[in-house]
């Protein structure tokens, strides 16, 4: 849970005051206008998070074999 917390931590951080990086893309282009690039974003954020999601529970089921699978 902290790993998803935390990206969605940096995503807010960077909307509300960086100058670069997915954040301040989406909130640039829905300010201009540019829907197609902000759902852009939008989608690889998401792909993002599925996949940090992903290897986290890989490495979680990997060092946690105690708990069992799930």
């Amino acid at each position: 849970m902290a790993g998803a917390g935390s990206i969605l931590v940096l995503i807010a951080a960077e909307m509300m005051g960086a100058k670069a990086g997915l954040g301040y893309l989406i909130m640039y282009t829905q300010y201009n206008f540019q829907t197609p690039k902000m759902y852009a974003g939008i989608v690889v954020i998401s792909l993002l998070g599925l996949s940090i999601n992903a290897l986290l529970l890989a490495v979680q089921r990997r060092f946690s074999r105690w708990r069992g699978e799930q």
